[in-house]
């Protein structure tokens, strides 16, 4: 219910693969026939793209015809070369010259071709010939790949169908009347295993035979490159589904056809697909949202329910953040928590890891500034069985109350908490972390920050945990934190570095006249790993912003991980870090930075 699609190789229930071409640049093994009508003369709109010219396919292919008792012989061939039959023979592989070896003519065409066809009534010759090579029930003709089995094309218009065989009743493994007439016809099979093999299975040239594809057997991608005028092209590459809602990111070229190209997804995506719509501006807010339009549908909603790891979200599309490709990040995320751990999401949204996470038999608290979210997140948790706690052992002063959709509040003011339960609270994410180590009976586990805009801006909430707690106390939490990050551009004036913690500047080094070393360009990841080392311990007033502070940080039992999620701009990636809340880091961060 949820995926991220490539337009040009995407059928109604076929997954991408490769791209489609358009017919105005076809290759020269298939003829294209367009009906009389000037395509450059159609007017194309979303209601009559339908009839346009150019979306009929006709293809003339080649042929051979072979009894039928030898088809399933032929066509199972493809298993490789040089390997032995039944018989201790040789299996030869066919598949290169068959007409499904034509990546750009079939490959994404759904239902595919089929590859075996009864012989045209004009060229099955007399009854004779039916019955050649004895056996009986007949031949049949397997469509084949003109690019392969010719070395030079016939005529575009050549569609000449070689003469029907003489009959013969020879049985002898080769008969020599087939192979002669394969090799003159079929000129770019040149391996003459591979023709004695045909021969040896009494083969001979079939009928060239008409094939014509309709709109309907072929990708999105391929149908735009044909609708769209020139000025739109190249067509969208891409959308992503949430539940029966498509959603696009039309370029600017593509705007004056927008209801088109929604008119085109929305008939070759049904019934699966009800919903198209287009986003107007970028993620924004501090509920990170984004506008939409309607491009095209026939159930006029942008409230959606998926399915991810065996439960059920539902939600509405306009009011919240979601992001289906990070469901596979989620369950990396998941593998590191066990059952009975607390789990702390300071940014929940409706609710995917921390329902996972509660089925799991983990302790739940969760938190989103986002009352609809919220909303959906207690819904959805109801919905996949998971209990809500609904106790008055507050965690968190200042988190407001959220009304189910009946008029009824959804538990008691803030962040409730009880063994084994799921609490979700509507607040401030830096009010949730700093009561997480003040006022919570016991510290989290895990602590998830999946807010990539500004989430290192947060981990100053944590100079708040009295360093008791983390003595006393077993659990030493792990951070998980998703931010955006570039790599460094190549600034002098912005490496220089300060200290020796690099390992960049040797710390015995008295000569002042010699000119400063630069610290090594960053990559993103080292870029993120510096941020939220800022976060946690900013550098102000008069000293000189240092880098590369993993170090630093693992000094402190950080223990830090890094990783990159995914590319969401060119030279912008999501960048994953995780590290341990230690007592010698919080009195570092609240400056005390005695022994004990």
């Amino acid at each position: 219910t949820t995926t991220s699609t490539s337009l040009s190789a995407t059928t109604p229930t076929t997954p991408a693969t490769t791209p489609a071409s358009s017919t105005t640049n076809t290759n020269s093994n298939e003829e294209l026939e367009l009906p009389p009508t000037n395509k450059d003369e159609f007017i194309t709109t979303e209601l009559n793209w339908r009839n346009h010219p150019a979306l009929p396919e006709t293809y003339h292919l080649p042929s051979l015809t072979v009894p039928s008792r030898h088809v399933h012989t032929l066509l199972s061939s493809g298993a490789g070369n040089n390997k032995k039959g039944k018989g201790g023979g040789e299996v030869i592989d066919f598949s290169p010259f068959l007409a499904s070896h034509n990546e750009e003519m079939f490959q994404n065409v759904h239902p595919r071709i089929k590859l075996v066809r009864n012989i045209p009534d004009d060229f099955r010759g007399d009854d004779d010939f039916m019955e050649e090579d004895g056996g009986g029930g007949g031949r049949k003709a397997i469509l084949l790949d003109p690019e392969t089995v010719f070395a030079t094309m016939p005529s575009p218009t050549d569609t000449t169908t070689p003469p029907p065989p003489t009959p013969t009743n020879n049985e002898s493994n080769n008969p020599p009347q087939h192979l002669t007439k394969l090799q003159s016809h079929f000129n770019g099979i040149n391996d003459t295993t591979t023709i004695s093999h045909l021969a040896s299975l009494h083969a001979l040239p079939g009928p060239t035979i008409s094939i014509t594809l309709d709109y309907k057997r072929q990708t999105i991608g391929r149908i735009l490159s044909k609708v769209l005028p020139k000025e739109a092209l190249p067509p969208p590459t891409g959308f992503e589904q949430n539940g029966h809602v498509v959603h696009m990111n039309l370029r600017s070229h593509h705007l004056p056809y927008k209801h088109l190209i929604g008119s085109i997804l929305l008939d070759r995506l049904s019934p699966n697909v009800q919903t198209i719509v287009n986003k107007v501006g970028q993620v924004s807010g501090q509920y990170r949202t984004f506008d939409m339009e309607l491009l095209s549908t026939s159930k006029p909603s942008t409230v959606i329910t998926l399915h991810e790891a065996g439960i059920r979200l539902t939600f509405d599309l306009r009011n919240v953040y979601w992001c289906t490709r990070l469901s596979g990040e989620r369950a990396r995320v998941l593998e590191e928590m066990e059952a009975g751990q607390i789990v702390a999401d300071a940014f929940c949204g409706v609710g995917a890891v921390c329902i996972l996470a509660a089925k799991a038999g983990c302790r739940v608290l969760a938190n989103d500034l986002n009352p609809d979210a919220v909303r959906y997140c207690r819904t959805n948790a109801k919905v996949n069985g998971v209990s809500l706690v609904r106790k008055n052992n507050v965690v968190g002063e200042g988190l407001e109350r959220v009304e189910e959709e009946d008029g009824s509040e959804q538990g008691t003011k803030g962040h409730t908490t009880g063994v084994g339960g799921f609490d979700v609270g509507c607040g401030d994410a830096f009010d949730f972390l700093q009561n997480l180590g003040t006022t919570a009976p016991s510290l989290p586990h895990h602590v998830l920050m999946n807010y990539p805009p500004d989430s290192a801006s947060f981990l100053g909430a944590l100079r708040w945990w009295p360093c008791s707690r983390l003595l006393d106390e077993d659990t030493i939490p792990l951070v998980h934190l998703y931010i955006f990050a570039r790599d460094d551009e190549d600034d002098g004036e912005q490496r220089n570095i300060d200290r020796d913690q690099t390992g960049v500047i040797d710390s015995t080094t008295n000569d002042n006249d010699k000119e400063k070393p630069l610290s090594p360009l960053r990559n993103a990841t080292e870029v993120a790993i510096d941020m939220v080392a800022d976060g946690l311990i900013p550098e102000g007033g008069a000293i000189e912003k240092s880098r590369h502070r993993e170090k630093f940080l693992n000094s402190l039992g950080c223990n830090v991980r890094a990783r990159e999620v995914r590319d969401v701009a060119p030279g912008k990636a999501v960048i994953y870090v995780s590290f341990r809340v230690t007592a010698d880091l919080i009195r570092t961060m609240q400056g005390d930075f005695a022994e004990g």
